[in-house]
């Protein structure tokens, strides 16, 4: 092991002196104005004729004003790149987290080959960074360490410019600041650049504070540092049912069901089935069902489970609609399989818009075997698409209380069918944009944030490098005393 770490470090010596001396800074070309403007037209004229949910959170005077500055800015030739931080103010005002602005192509090759990057993971708790994993060269800060400053601004600054970059449904901040936690060392590249070395202030667990300059590093290196430092996790199963003192845990983390996947919709169909009937003949009365981390995937996953929590006949959808029932201009889009699929959807005119044939007619029946028992639902940040549209539907047909944090999807509309890819034709920037909206029938209105928890828990910087799961800890304790809901 010890001369697998040597040899590991001297690969890591040579690759940062063939870094140092093969590349600079990347390089592109500037776009005339003219071609830039070109872009901008496209991708507004796209928008504005396809995108069903384009007006949801900010009304069209407003966001023809965020359209307006962006053209205003295009007096200079720039590159790709530069115009794709200057088209950032779109993710936020058209408020949808299925609608995402692409950076360059080649930029994000550079990103994950040979540009320096920011070597550590970081945690966002309670409006501050902490270090969750030091990979740079340096090693100085170490886990639990909280960040002050780099290059000289505010950490917390940094990390909400960075955050207010990327898609977020509604007004909902949890999605993008976890996105941003996680990603960091990406997005700052994405939005601020890839300087040579950090300056970095920052407060040791212990709270002694200090300041150090460290080496941005590239990927290859941070990946092999971390291969060397960090002590791998064991995979989880992406479906999992465990009984703990009476109590039954059930882990789902995604919807994405196919036959194509590790998990087949009759796989799928039988471990739900088994699970239920396990309940069921051994009395279990509480379940923790964790949905954390789940992104979504198909609907019909989603409501194959709701089947087994619900005590009647649901019809989740009010409906699904589209703007247009064709793509006028074809030669913009990737033809991929959500192209394809669109051309084929069954479309009818209903006076305002094309609705998708019998999405208000789909009907979930509850299962013979539906579990009717105290029920805790696990869910966080990261529960977006067709996950919080079920959660919508738990919360409106289901006794449950919800433990943990906001949902970076919105329960009660999403635009979020059949992704197109767009490509501008100058600065060939790629832009995901959803064809279909969907609203969904529960018994609240959309106040443009996830669901709310009942109970909010967002684990600490301390729970999170020990490696305990406290957010199920809590869950079963409350599940043990279900009258006495704890908070934190």
């Amino acid at each position: 092991m010890r001369s697998q770490n040597k040899y590991t470090l001297c690969l890591l010596a040579c690759w940062a002196i063939f870094v140092s001396v093969t590349f600079a800074q990347h390089k592109q070309d500037s776009l005339p104005p003219n071609l830039l403007e070109e872009d901008l037209n496209v991708l507004r004229t796209e928008l504005e004729s396809l995108h069903p949910g384009l007006y949801t959170y900010t009304p069209k005077l407003e966001l023809d004003a965020v359209f307006d500055g962006i053209k205003a800015q295009l007096d200079h030739p720039m590159t790709a790149l530069q115009f794709f931080r200057l088209l950032m103010p779109l993710h936020p005002a058209i408020g949808n987290n299925h609608t995402k602005i692409y950076p360059p192509q080649d930029y994000v090759k550079a990103l994950t080959t040979h540009l320096p990057r920011f070597p550590f993971r970081l945690y966002w708790y309670q409006d501050s960074l902490f270090v969750t994993e030091d990979v740079s060269r340096e090693n100085q800060i170490g886990p639990g360490s909280q960040i002050l400053s780099i290059n000289g601004e505010r950490a917390l600054s940094v990390f909400q410019f960075l955050a207010k970059q990327l898609t977020t449904d509604g007004y909902n901040l949890s999605y993008p600041y976890t996105l941003t936690g996680l990603g960091f060392s990406r997005y700052y590249g994405y939005f601020k650049g890839t300087p040579a070395t950090f300056q970095i202030e920052y407060k040791t667990p212990s709270g002694i504070q200090k300041e150090v300059r460290v080496a941005g590093i590239p990927v290859p290196e941070i990946m092999a540092n971390r291969q060397v430092r960090i002590k791998k996790m064991e995979a989880k199963d992406e479906f999992d049912f465990q009984v703990r003192n009476g109590i039954g845990i059930l882990r789902l983390s995604t919807f994405q069901i196919d036959p194509s996947s590790n998990f087949t919709p009759k796989a799928y169909k039988t471990f739900l089935k088994s699970t239920f009937s396990k309940l069921a003949n051994e009395n279990i009365h509480s379940l923790v069902l964790d949905l954390r981390d789940n992104g979504g995937g198909f609907p019909e996953a989603a409501n194959h489970l709701l089947s087994y929590l619900i005590s009647e006949t649901v019809y989740p959808s009010l409906g699904e609609h589209a703007l247009v029932n064709g793509i006028s201009q074809p030669h913009h889009y990737k033809e991929e399989m959500f192209f394809k699929h669109f051309n084929r959807q069954p479309l009818k005119w209903d006076g305002q818009y094309y609705q998708v044939k019998g999405a208000a007619q789909t009907k979930v029946k509850p299962a013979s075997n539906s579990f009717k028992g105290n029920l805790l639902v696990l869910i966080n940040s990261k529960c977006a698409s067709a996950t919080t549209e079920l959660l919508g539907q738990i919360a409106s047909h289901c006794p449950a209380t919800f433990i943990g944090e906001e949902t970076g999807g919105n329960p009660v509309t999403q635009a979020a069918s059949d992704l197109l890819t767009l490509v501008l034709p100058n600065s060939q920037l790629e832009v995901q944009m959803p064809m279909i909206r969907s609203i969904m029938r529960v018994n609240f209105e959309n106040d443009g944030h996830g669901l709310q928890p009942d109970i909010p828990f967002r684990p600490s910087i301390g729970d999170l490098l020990s490696g305990k799961d406290t957010l199920l800890e809590l869950a079963l304790k409350i599940a043990h005393s279900p009258g006495d809901l704890l908070t934190r």
